[in-house]
């Protein structure tokens, strides 16, 4: 009882959030093949910090963030 609960993000909740995230990423940069290699470089990099996930806000727009990023560092 006394000890930390850590968030645990599945590989399945990530998964079930893939094609959102690909629109959003979609209507950033708009050429498909783009949007696809920003949001699967999001979510590699999503699967390797997951530790790091909060849940100050929704796996989404957690997701969103991280491809934003991505998009802008491209």
């Amino acid at each position: 009882m006394g000890r930390k609960q850590e968030n645990i993000i599945s590989e399945q909740a990530l998964c079930a959030e893939y094609e959102a995230v690909y629109r959003y990423v979609l209507t950033l940069c708009t050429d498909p093949t783009d949007a696809q290699d920003v949001a699967q470089e999001a979510f590699l990099k999503a699967m390797r910090t997951a530790g790091r996930f909060r849940g100050d806000s929704s796996l989404y727009t957690w997701l969103c963030a991280i491809a934003k990023n991505v998009w802008m560092d491209r």
